[in-house]
């Protein structure tokens, strides 16, 4: 791949990201104090390519790695602080108490 490629790819996966979040372009300018405008020419317009620095304040706001952006395989997953907790102390349960938190994590979600 050479490096139009991967930006394009990064930019991809980061509109994905937004799309799937729900997250607006407007939302994603008042996390990161980047113009709303400047966001939709990155990510909707393939000729436009945003700095490293943006970069990572776009994925700072997304809460997601800057190295996930380059990762080829879909299969490495990356996990925030707080859901790496989560899963150690799953570990640790039986799986009758595996399944009572997942009927009443299903309560919430509905």
């Amino acid at each position: 791949m050479d490096a139009e490629q991967i930006i394009n790819e990064a930019k991809k996966k980061i509109k994905h990201i937004l799309d799937t979040r729900k997250i607006s372009f407007y939302s994603l300018a008042q996390e990161t104090g980047i113009s709303e405008a400047t966001l939709l020419n990155w990510y909707s317009k393939r000729n436009n390519t945003p700095s490293l620095y943006s970069t990572i304040l776009v994925c700072k706001a997304l809460k997601i790695p800057i190295s996930s952006l380059f990762i080829e395989d879909e299969s490495v997953l990356y996990l925030e602080n707080c859901k790496k907790d989560i899963l150690s102390k799953w570990d640790l349960l039986n799986d009758k108490q595996k399944d009572a938190i997942l009927l009443h994590m299903d309560s919430y979600i509905g």
